[in-house]
């Protein structure tokens, strides 16, 4: 795996576990403010916009 593709990855993995965070507070109804860290971090990454 060259350097490109592991950077690749590990923003795919990082974005992976920041959504399932944020679906996680959802489902266990956590503060609103809880989410919007989640997904504030995601929108940082460039790789999902999430409408306000």
């Amino acid at each position: 795996m060259n350097n490109n593709q592991e950077i690749q990855e590990n923003i795919f993995q990082f974005a992976s576990r920041t959504i399932e965070d944020a679906r996680n507070a959802f489902i266990n109804s956590e503060d609103s403010n809880y989410i919007q860290t989640h997904i504030d971090r995601i929108e940082r990454l460039h790789i999902i916009k999430f409408r306000k």
